[in-house]
């Protein structure tokens, strides 16, 4: 290294010690002060590190990513998802939608939680990457607002999870891909039926896109009954994706 790059190395150190004693690095989570020399670089003290792989370990069905028996062979759904036909061939997720992790899905759907989102994103990523790899996508896609939810609430939780599972993955960042054009109701209190109903031809591919052939990863915060997945991933599929991999932070377990 030369002489300028040395002293610029070190005014970087000496510019960040001084950040971090007026500024004091803190979980982005719970809010606790993180001791700036073991600082970690996921912005997450170590207990809300653990308490969110609370439910990321344990047999998981290779289908919907709900948590099974661990002797049930999954590898045609479990009984979650059995009667379901996804267009998606399966889901990664950090952990199930309860505890703490539940809160960080929440806290991260309001404005200014992008340093919570990317913090998260990374610990899944640390946890499952096999999975993410093992996936083999050529581009990473957002689940998306309709325009009017924008002007209402301009954050987007899965934009910033895909932006970041992306340059994880070193693939293309599609966040105009994929369309939704109607607005549809909150899913939260729908029955399964009124879901489907409630999102069917909500989501459209951009035109002059080219998926043919394609392997997309579809992202969302959470994944509850896999109905928004399903339709979106519809309509990738339709647009000539091979495959559509659906990656979550969370799995919720709706009524069915």
């Amino acid at each position: 290294m030369q002489p300028f790059g040395l002293l610029t190395a070190a005014g970087k150190r000496i510019g960040r010690a001084g950040f971090d004693f007026l500024f004091p690095p803190a979980c982005t989570l719970c809010g606790e002060e993180l001791p700036s020399e073991k600082a970690s670089r996921l912005a997450l003290c170590e207990k809300c590190q653990h308490a969110l792989q609370e439910h990321a370990h344990g047999p998981t069905c290779q289908r919907c990513g709900a948590a099974v028996g661990p002797y049930l062979d999954s590898r045609n759904g479990c009984g979650h998802c059995r009667r379901d036909r996804f267009a998606f061939t399966n889901v990664i997720r950090l952990g199930l939608y309860e505890g703490p992790l539940r809160t960080a899905c929440l806290r991260g759907k309001q404005r200014g939680a992008t340093g919570l989102l990317m913090a998260v994103a990374d610990l899944t990523w640390q946890l499952v990457e096999a999975q993410f790899r093992a996936a083999a996508v050529d581009v990473v896609v957002p689940v998306p607002h309709h325009w009017m939810q924008r002007i209402a609430r301009p954050h987007n939780p899965a934009e910033v999870l895909a932006r970041c599972w992306s340059r994880r993955l070193h693939v293309l960042w599609g966040p105009h891909i994929l369309a939704k054009r109607r607005l549809t109701k909150p899913q939260t209190r729908l029955t399964p039926r009124e879901r489907r109903l409630n999102v069917r031809n909500a989501f459209s591919v951009t035109q002059h896109v080219d998926l043919q052939k394609r392997r997309v990863l579809l992202v969302d915060d959470v994944l509850t009954t896999g109905t928004t997945a399903d339709e979106a991933a519809r309509q990738l599929r339709h647009a000539g994706a091979s495959a559509v991999v659906v990656a979550v932070l969370a799995r919720g377990l709706g009524r069915r």
